[in-house]
């Protein structure tokens, strides 16, 4: 089901507030993304659009902080498989753009950055050996801003395939959750006021899981790159 952009814009802002109190700017950002986009996407035939949204999540993935607001549009636009899929794909694009840039015009700073956090040096070392695995970890993991990441991980010994492999698959979980949440905001947002606080309550639950899971996966990230060490150490 096609939502309306008031319906759209007035969800992600809904859920924006309710997850992130005390976070206007992400809120701002969300409002913005979609009021930008949106109207478009209203427009055109579902596969171009979706192939519209595809390129602006990857062409945003590379310079702005965080493309949530698209993962939360692209579930309300295209419901949860379609949308998973767009931003997906869209998300693994624009961070293998951020791979290559991170090893060539800003492998200054992104080694800075390496050099400069010891949970960051240890993920470089780790990569060398299980890079798949850290990858997955890294993109569940609440390390960095999603394009800071990008770029640091350019720097490292990954390889551009596990790279790849790795950001898709640690991508999707979140994502899928994203979508779901932007579903129920739009679903919310159209709905009488009873069903609204329903929605608004599950959504609250919805962020809360995605913060405990995100939790889970940075401390099996912290085990892994520190199995990791002691391996190298040991060697």
């Amino acid at each position: 089901m096609q939502y309306s952009l008031g319906t759209i814009i007035g969800a992600v802002v809904a859920v924006a507030a309710v997850a992130t109190a005390g976070w206007p700017s992400l809120v701002e950002f969300g409002t913005y993304a979609l009021t930008s986009v949106s109207g478009t996407l209203q427009e055109l035939p579902e596969d171009q659009a979706m192939l519209l949204l595809m390129a602006a999540v990857a062409g945003f993935t590379v310079v702005l902080q965080t493309v949530t607001p698209f993962n939360l549009m692209a579930g309300a636009q295209f419901g949860l498989w379609k949308g998973t899929l767009v931003f997906t794909v869209g998300a693994t694009a624009g961070t293998i753009a951020c791979y290559f840039i991170g090893k060539t015009l800003v492998s200054g700073w992104a080694r800075r950055q390496l050099e400069g956090s010891p949970t960051l040096r240890s993920i470089d070392r780790a990569v060398r050996t299980d890079g798949l695995k850290i990858i997955i970890l890294a993109r569940l993991s609440p390390l960095a801003p999603f394009a800071v990441l990008s770029y640091v991980l350019g720097a490292t010994g990954v390889s551009l395939g596990e790279y790849t492999l790795g950001t898709f698959l640690g991508l999707l979980p979140g994502v899928l959750l994203y979508c779901w949440i932007g579903i129920n905001a739009a679903e919310a947002a159209n709905s009488g006021e009873d069903d609204a606080s329903s929605s608004y309550l599950t959504l609250r639950f919805s962020v809360l899981a995605s913060v405990v899971a995100s939790g889970l996966a940075k401390r099996a990230l912290d085990s892994a790159t520190e199995e990791q060490t002691e391996k190298t150490s040991t060697d």
